[in-house]
């Protein structure tokens, strides 16, 4: 498909990739990401055609859902008309939506069409200020701003809670629409954060050989130690 594979995400019988045009280290991208659809059955990638180009960036996630696809793909500068989101209808066209502010990252629930985009601190010590999206990113609220012990590194939803990952490790929840945080795990710099349904939930961070793989099965509420295969 391209180097590298920026967002690679299954959704039942088809798949979508966000792919960029890049050499060897982060932001040396000479051509524009590249979105592509596959049949899970049949592992055959297609090239979309969005009538949208896309940033030349290695910088960009997929977001699925039960009713919809997403495809975020960003860039290195502070220029919001170079950011792009696209929205995958049931009828299998991609559209641009209109983001509300520079993004840092997008979340979405797996059993429900809701949106999370966080933004880009203005500068040093600005909080991180949320939006939400219900109607498949046509219109956006912002619902929080809060200020984090570090860079905002990843950030997933699920019925009860987001949880925000941040650079030193810390993974945050805030069950009360970002009135207050609480720390739940420390997972090693640069933790990632993801739900693939309600409750199961995973938490990845560090380097090796320092690397924390934790699980949740009960919606985020507790998170167990995943022991790892031997290289």
């Amino acid at each position: 498909l391209g180097n590298p594979v920026v967002a690679l995400e299954p959704s039942g019988p088809r798949a979508y990739a966000l792919v960029a045009g890049c050499g060897n280290g982060a932001g040396n991208c000479a051509a524009p990401q590249g979105l592509y659809e596959a049949t899970v059955a049949t592992g055959r990638w297609r090239s979309v055609s969005t009538g949208v180009e896309l940033p030349q960036s290695d910088v960009g996630a997929i977001l699925v859902n039960r009713t919809a696809a997403y495809a975020f793909a960003g860039t290195y500068d502070n220029d919001l008309s170079h950011e792009v989101f696209l929205a995958r209808g049931t009828d299998g066209r991609w559209v641009r939506r209109t983001l509300p502010c520079l993004v840092e990252h997008v979340a979405t629930m797996r059993d429900k069409d809701v949106l999370l985009a966080a933004c880009r601190p203005a500068g040093p010590g600005d909080g991180v200020e949320v939006y939400t999206s219900s109607d498949g990113g046509r219109s956006w609220a912002v619902v929080w701003k809060q200020p984090l012990p570090g860079r905002l590194a990843d950030m997933a939803i699920n019925d009860e809670a987001v949880f925000v990952a941040v650079d030193n490790g810390d993974v945050l929840v805030t069950r009360d629409n970002g009135h207050s945080f609480s720390t739940v795990v420390r997972a090693g710099e640069r933790p990632t954060v993801s739900f693939t349904s309600n409750k199961h939930g995973i938490v990845v961070g560090g380097r090796e050989p320092n690397r924390h793989v934790l699980v949740t099965r009960d919606g985020g509420l507790t998170w167990e130690p995943m022991t790892l295969p031997a290289a």
